[in-house]
């Protein structure tokens, strides 16, 4: 006999998922949003009396008032980028050698063309010797620092050729001078960052 229009047709059940499996769709996952980059430590931003003197006192290898600008400028850019394993031995409270970096940028922003000389001269000489004495060889570096010799307590070559390399940084002129591998950069910075760009602008007229 003919099933009539009014008989239910069976219906076929979907297969049973495999053990373990639900049909549930899944929940979308809520990804947390990407935290702010941490701002620079507060005593990383400010320059302290001592470090502020020095600068001004530099500034009789510095030619021209832009240029002394400038060397506050990068000054304070490498100063941020100071560790902070590295606070104690730069700050002024410290072993002040942040004194070493200010008169490694008085050579490089007053004397760019004898620059590599002195940097050259520093990265072969010893720790112990005496930074005047590396100097002396080169009297137009010298003579304009002398000025400021009897203020700097930092007088080991050590220090200048530890900070050296971060100093070399801000000229396309240097970077031969010291071959670093990235452990040994710590602070490497990345292309198109400030040193980039503030060499740029130090290579350019004062």
């Amino acid at each position: 006999m003919e099933p009539s229009n009014h008989e239910k047709q069976p219906i076929d059940e979907p297969p049973s998922p495999p053990p373990g499996i639900t049909n549930q769709v899944p929940l979308a996952v809520e990804v947390p949003p990407a935290e702010p980059p941490p701002l620079p430590r507060p005593q990383a931003l400010v320059i302290s009396d001592p470090e502020r003197e020095l600068l001004g006192e530099v500034g009789s290898i510095v030619p021209t008032p832009r240029a002394a600008k400038r060397l506050v400028n990068i000054y304070r850019m490498l100063r941020v980028s100071v560790q902070e394993s590295e606070l104690e031995a730069f700050l002024p409270t410290g072993e002040n050698e942040y004194q070493a970096v200010v008169v490694l940028l008085g050579v490089l922003i007053g004397r760019p063309s004898r620059a590599h000389d002195v940097f050259e001269k520093l990265d072969t000489a010893a720790d112990t010797d005496n930074v005047w004495e590396v100097l002396s060889q080169f009297q137009d570096v010298y003579e304009p620092l002398a000025t400021i010799q009897d203020n700097i307590t930092v007088t080991q070559a050590g220090p200048y050729r530890r900070w050296a390399p971060r100093v070399a940084r801000f000229s396309f002129r240097l970077p031969e001078v010291f071959q670093m591998d990235e452990e040994s950069a710590g602070t490497r910075p990345r292309s198109g960052s400030h040193d980039s760009r503030a060499a740029t602008d130090l290579e350019g007229p004062g």
